[in-house]
Order: C-alpha cells, then sequence, then structure tokens
C-alpha cells in the first residue's frame, strides 16, 4: 500500500512537473491553438468504387469523422499534428465497410545563420478505389505511410541551398491487389536564385531508390534519377505562374520491365481577380515511378505477371473555380481530364498498345452557418473510356455521386 502511494504521489509530481513545463513552453505569446470537428455525411454513389460497368452496383454510404488538430508555436519554431478517425458504412455492400483514420506531425524549424527547414511524417489508412483493375472489387484498404526531412540555407538571400530526404510505403490489404505495394526512399538538393520579389528559378537532381517487394518472389527493386527545374513568376498581384520540366531516367531489375528515359512537364496558373473569385488552371505531363506497370488481367481470370511492364504516360489538364458568394457561402468547382498511354510492349515481343481517356467533374457549395457549424453538398461525376487494343492495361466505368454533411467545431483553426 505504502510503495503504491510513493508511486501515485511520485507521478503526481511528475505531472505536475509536466504541466509546468509545457505552460512554460506554451506562454501567452506562443498558446497553442487546438480544434475538434465532428462530422456526419451520407451519399449515394452508383459506382463507389470505381468498379469496371459490368461489377458495378451502386450504394447508400454513411461516413461519420472525428478531427483533431494542433498548431503549438514554440519559439522561433512551429509545430502542427492532427489525428482523425472515422467510419464508413455502405448499407448494400457491406464487405465494403471500413474504418479510415490518419496521424501526422509536422516541425517548421529554424536556426542561426538563415537555416530553416520542416521535419514531418503522416500515416493514412483508407478505402481504396479500383480505378487500376478490371475485375470485381473486392474489399481493398490503402495504407501509406510518409516521412520527410527539408532544409533550406539563405532564405532571404538571391540564392540559397535546399536538400530534402523523403521516404514512402505503399501496402494493400488485398492479396490480388498486393502487387502494387511500393516503399522508396528519395533524396535531392539544388538551388533557388531569386533575382527579384516577383521570379525565383529552382533546379535540383533527385535519387529515388525504391522497391515492389510483392511483384514476384524475389520483388522487383528500381532506381531513378531526375534532373528538375522550376519557375516561380508573379507578373502582378492577382496572378501566379509556376513552371516545371525533368528529365529522368528508371532501371528495374525485373526483365519484364523495360528501363525508361523519361521527361516530365506542368504549368500551373491561380488568378484572383478580386477577393471573392480564385481561377486556377493546371496542364501536367507525368511518368511517376512505379507507374510502369499495372496489375494484368489474362483472359482466363487470372493475373498475367510476365504481361506487366508496361509503359504509363498521363498527360492532363484541370480548371477549379472558387466563389465566396456571401461571407458565409462558397462554391467550389473542378474539371479534370486526363489521357493515359498504355503500352505492355516490350523489345522483340507482342503486347498491348492503347490509351484511356477519364473525366472528373466535382461541384460543392458550403454553408458555414456559425462559426462552429459547416454545413455542405456536392455533387461527383467520374467516366472513363478506352481505346485500341488495350488489352486489360483499362477499363471503362463510369460513376456519379451526390453528398451532404454537416461539420460541428470546438475551436475552429
Amino acid at each position: 500500500m505504502s510503495l503504491s502511494k510513493s508511486y501515485r504521489g511520485a507521478m503526481a509530481t511528475s505531472l505536475r512537473a509536466a504541466a509546468l513545463g509545457l505552460l512554460a513552453i506554451a506562454a501567452p505569446e506562443s498558446a497553442a491553438d487546438v480544434s475538434v470537428s465532428v462530422s456526419q455525411a451520407a451519399a449515394y454513389d452508383t459506382n463507389p468504387v470505381l468498379e469496371a460497368d459490368d461489377f458495378a452496383a451502386s450504394d447508400w454510404i454513411s461516413t461519420s469523422r472525428l478531427r483533431v488538430q494542433l498548431d503549438q508555436p514554440i519559439g522561433r519554431q512551429r509545430f502542427t499534428a492532427y489525428a482523425d478517425a472515422g467510419h464508413q458504412e455502405f448499407f448494400r455492400r457491406g464487405d465494403l465497410t471500413n474504418n479510415p483514420y490518419g496521424l501526422g506531425a509536422d516541425l517548421d524549424w529554424s536556426a542561426a545563420n538563415l537555416w530553416e527547414g520542416e521535419l514531418g511524417g503522416d500515416h493514412q489508412k483508407q478505402l481504396f478505389r479500383f480505378s487500376q483493375q478490371p475485375i470485381q472489387g473486392e474489399r481493398n484498404l490503402e495504407e501509406v505511410s510518409r516521412a520527410w526531412f527539408r532544409v533550406r540555407k539563405g532564405v532571404v538571400t538571391k540564392l540559397s541551398f535546399e536538400a530534402a530526404a523523403t521516404a514512402f510505403m505503399r501496402d494493400f490489404s488485398s492479396e490480388t491487389f498486393s502487387f502494387n505495394s511500393q516503399k522508396y526512399v528519395a533524396g535531392e538538393t539544388g538551388f533557388r536564385f531569386q533575382p527579384s520579389p516577383d521570379l525565383s528559378l529552382r533546379t535540383l537532381f533527385r535519387y529515388t531508390r525504391g522497391s515492389f517487394p510483392e511483384r514476384t518472389e524475389s520483388g522487383d527493386d528500381y532506381t531513378r534519377q531526375d534532373v528538375e527545374l522550376n519557375v516561380n513568376w508573379q507578373p502582378s498581384g492577382s496572378s501566379n505562374i509556376k513552371a516545371r520540366a525533368s528529365i529522368g531516367k528508371e532501371d528495374h531489375s525485373l526483365e519484364t520491365i523495360r528501363s525508361l528515359n523519361v521527361w516530365a512537364a506542368g504549368l500551373d496558373w491561380n488568378w484572383k481577380p478580386s477577393g471573392k473569385l480564385d481561377f486556377g488552371l493546371s496542364l501536367n505531363r507525368d511518368s511517376d515511378s512505379g507507374s510502369a506497370t499495372v496489375l494484368v488481367v489474362s483472359p482466363d481470370g487470372g493475373i498475367d505477371l510476365g504481361n506487366a511492364g508496361n509503359t504509363r504516360v498521363t498527360t492532363s489538364a484541370s480548371v477549379r473555380l472558387a466563389w465566396a458568394a456571401t461571407g458565409k457561402i462558397s462554391v467550389t468547382s473542378r474539371v479534370r481530364v486526363s489521357d493515359r498511354s498504355l503500352d505492355s510492349r516490350r523489345s522483340g515481343t507482342q503486347g498491348a498498345e492503347g490509351s484511356d481517356l477519364a473525366t472528373e467533374i466535382d461541384v460543392g457549395v458550403l454553408y458555414r452557418a456559425a462559426r462552429f457549424l459547416d454545413l455542405s453538398c456536392g455533387m461527383t461525376y467520374d467516366h472513363r473510356s478506352i481505346s485500341g487494343d488495350v488489352n486489360g492495361l483499362s477499363f471503362a466505368y463510369d460513376g456519379k455521386s451526390g453528398q451532404c454533411a454537416a461539420a460541428f467545431w470546438i475551436g475552429r483553426p
């Protein structure tokens, strides 16, 4: 008994000391900002997981979510974190019912001699939409973990040094789709040159080493090297233009995967003609690491690993518009069109070649009924068509959904 009391007394003393320490850190000039939100959404979706048209089945979906956010200044640093958890109920396809969640933290730090950067990581788990697989979608949960460390030197000077290290890991609960599990680490370094307040140029070299551990018994290891140039230009107070271009080379250990020389480019224009209107245009061409292979389903329904070495280059264009109709009502819309080139041919062999074209349209309305209450409704349309002899590399689908939600806030950020 005396030992228990001594233990409780020591714990109480430790907790009081810790509380005093936290109060000293979170002084009035650096008080923590904590917010909590509870939301409930109801949706009707004609193709909830974007399956092929032959398998698509509509469903009613209920989503409940709890989210906690923290924003804590600590001297010259700033620490932010979040945690959210939810429950998603499918009323017709109960096998898709799941409990998504997410965790994340980030530290913005700065030090003497113009050094600054970020250190952070996050982990998320959610239902995966089967837009990559032309077979009936079983329940498949996707888990993604990321970590990053970024550092910059000479931020307020014309020439600054930048470097970063990132780690990524993705897993799937479905054995059928575990073929696409992936992990990699990447490092990049470069310089940023800002000759004027309205113009900056950034160049960097990136090296990536990764693997697809479930691709075969021995897995598929790959390396990739990229050189990238970025331009950020603000021609006026209401307009901003960002452009990027890169070239790279990707090599795989599996003989069925071709070595690739790739290039990518992007252009983003953001225009705010007034305080109520925000317009954005984005044009991109990408060939990401790992996108060079997809799951291929053979005519007998089995998984064809030998025919999986296909090139997938995505060219996309998107337009978004946000309008603050009043101080409490805002309207958002987005249209995205993407074209993918698909090619499973290898040197001296036959294979599939074709493309697919996907269209996504989103429209939403948000009403901030009070500081602690948000009401929203939205509609989404998804469509994809195929052309050429894709032979299982892609499939057509259609999906339409409507959703309304209510979110209750405590300490809105």
